[in-house]
């Protein structure tokens, strides 16, 4: 099943295909531009401070340190 494309809200200018980089961080998102209805300056700034809150959270290690509470949750949980 093909994902459906997201509405763009009127106004908004800027293709999806066009380079909105921001440097030091990963590509831009067209959500963010379609966020900021077409914004273009506004979204690289709101990409800005995702990207600087994921590194300053060391969000991309999450899934990789162990949770202290973890034998705690999981006793209450049924798992198989």
């Amino acid at each position: 099943m093909a994902a459906a494309a997201a509405a763009v809200p009127p106004g908004v200018t800027a293709a999806a295909d066009e380079d909105h980089t921001v440097p030091g961080s990963p590509p831009m998102p067209h959500r963010y531009i379609v966020a900021e209805e077409g914004n273009v300056e506004s979204a690289k700034r709101r990409w800005a401070a995702t990207c600087d809150w994921r590194r300053d959270n060391n969000i991309g290690a999450s899934l990789s340190r162990p949770n202290p509470l973890f034998f705690h949750i999981r006793a209450h949980y049924p798992h198989f």
